[in-house]
């Protein structure tokens, strides 16, 4: 007999993590869209990235038992885990009140895939404050404790290894609309490296433009301009346009950082 194919077993355990429930009922109830789990059936695939753990959190269970990596059915069944504070030479995190919650969540980006957030082990991984995408009053930053949603974990290896950057500084937010689509999807986290005086590479980037925060696509071009799109050809806001680079006096116009990661690496 033929061993189950990694899809196979996802499939499988899902049905029985809701069971007596049918799928598409279920998919109704959770919001989870019901194509994103026939379309993987057809596919042969799993599902990766946050879906993934969005999948596992509304069915209550592991994501290690879900793809046939432990036999512990609904391990995750209470209270979610939370990781440790950072240790000396990790991020240190914003300051927040006894009345706060901050949930932690695991992503291995290392696979693209995530880790079982009841895991026992916290060691090799770097915890990255996950942000609103709440633009600031004035000039201020946006980045405070008042925008902390949660903490993403990521492997430690993959920032270093694979990203190249250090995890010091680095932070992310959640993608709001749909106008980068498919590049960046509504809803997920993009991981961000503040942007700094380097040259800079097109791609995504968090941009600061007349009081708003937004991701939208940079590219460098000749005589100091830079030509700025969005992604999503559906979408009839901003456009493609041009702007002043290094922006003129009083310009209210800023690159905040470089997108590196969002289920996929740029």
């Amino acid at each position: 007999m033929s061993a189950k194919l990694p899809a196979d077993i996802f499939q499988s355990r899902l049905k029985e993590a809701i069971s007596p429930e049918n799928l598409k009922h279920w998919c109704a109830r959770v919001g989870i869209p019901l194509s994103t789990l026939t379309g993987a059936a057809q596919r042969k695939t799993v599902p990766a990235g946050t879906t993934l753990i969005e999948i596992a959190n509304a069915a209550n269970c592991s994501i290690d038992w879900l793809l046939g990596l432990s036999e512990q059915p609904q391990a995750r069944r209470g209270v979610p885990a939370r990781m440790p504070e950072a240790r000396p030479g990790q991020l240190q995190l914003p300051r927040v009140t006894k009345e706060q919650f901050i949930e932690r969540r695991v992503v291995n980006t290392a696979l693209m895939t995530p880790v079982a957030r009841d895991a026992k082990d916290w060691s090799g991984f770097v915890q990255i404050p996950v942000y609103a995408m709440k633009a600031p009053e004035e000039h201020g930053a946006f980045i405070d404790e008042k925008n902390l949603k949660y903490m993403l974990a990521f492997r430690e290896e993959f920032i270093r290894g694979q990203l190249q950057v250090s995890h010091n500084n680095l932070y992310c937010v959640e993608i709001k609309g749909i106008s980068m689509e498919p590049l960046l999807r509504h809803g997920h986290p993009a991981l961000i490296k503040p942007h700094s005086s380097e040259t800079l590479r097109e791609g995504p980037y968090l941009l600061r433009m007349e009081g708003y925060l937004m991701l939208k696509h940079v590219q460098r071009l000749p005589g100091g301009r830079l030509r700025i799109w969005s992604e999503n050809q559906s979408t009839s806001a901003y456009q493609a346009l041009e702007v002043e680079w290094p922006p003129a006096k009083g310009v209210d116009f800023q690159i905040l950082g470089r997108v590196l990661w969002s289920d996929r690496i740029f």
